[in-house]
């Protein structure tokens, strides 16, 4: 299950851009996004609970988590902190 995307993430970043080629990349914001994504499902079943994920509160705080790590990550490499 998807809870955010580079859209969400480009959303959290006002006046920076996020394309195939800057720094970090789509493709790098992608899969910064599949990975977190992919932590967060295995801790969640690790902590009992089923897949897929249901309700929208639930969906909007991981959505929130995966979209604010990838954001922060994304700025302090954009910014060489990095």
């Amino acid at each position: 299950m998807t809870y955010a995307d580079t859209d969400d993430v480009q959303g959290r970043l006002p006046g920076r851009t996020i394309s195939t080629t800057s720094k970090p990349s789509i493709a790098d914001v992608t899969e910064w996004v599949d990975a977190f994504e992919h932590d967060l499902n295995t801790d969640i079943t690790h902590a009992g609970f089923a897949l897929p994920i249901a309700g929208t509160g639930p969906l909007a705080l991981l959505k929130d988590l995966v979209t604010s790590r990838v954001a922060v990550l994304s700025w302090l490499i954009q910014l060489s902190l990095l």
